[in-house]
């Protein structure tokens, strides 16, 4: 579901990725996107055919919840892998130097921790700001239901179900 681009991906990784649905097809295998805006894009850019379309879903539990999205939390949400392509460090920064914290904002940071080193760069000892890992489905969508905000600074996944899930969930939307 992610676009390489010279901005996410260095030269070799690009290629990769262009090569590896290339070699699917070579192969008889079968190449699916989750949107028609991601099958253009792989068509026109990559000259790749994509065989079907399988669009990403938002479960009954987010919209048939019983979640009252007036009680929200002062909550800012990250909900990813914890790499720096997805802007977190930006996220940090950007809050910090908002008004969020003086007003009694939180910036809550969830997700797999992919790379220790780019983590412990950009975790600071704040009262603000909590890493909280992993969490399960179920996390995930009390964690949504929960927050006022929910952030997505990654621009090369264009079409993540999270978002949709978040607006979903009664969030407001802090996209790059």
């Amino acid at each position: 579901h992610g676009i390489p681009t010279k901005q996410a991906h260095n030269w070799v990784v690009r290629r990769l990725l262009a090569l590896i649905p290339k070699v699917v097809q070579l192969t008889g295998g079968r190449n699916v996107a989750v949107s028609y805006l991601i099958k253009s894009v792989y068509l026109t850019q990559f000259g790749l055919r994509v065989d079907r379309v399988i669009h990403n879903g938002i479960g009954s539990e987010f919209y048939e919840s019983t979640y009252d999205h007036n009680k929200k939390s002062k909550q800012v949400l990250f909900l990813g892998r914890i790499v720096k392509d997805k802007g977190v460090d930006k996220l940090i920064s950007g809050f910090e130097s908002s008004n969020l914290p003086k007003n009694g904002y939180k910036l809550v940071v969830a997700g797999f921790i992919e790379d220790s080193d780019y983590y412990s760069q950009i975790k600071k000892m704040s009262d603000n700001i909590s890493f909280i890992g992993e969490v399960s489905a179920l996390e995930k969508r009390v964690l949504m239901h929960d927050s006022e905000i929910f952030a997505s600074l990654n621009q090369f996944e264009p079409m993540g179900i999270s978002v949709a899930e978040a607006a979903v969930a009664g969030c407001k939307l802090l996209l790059s």
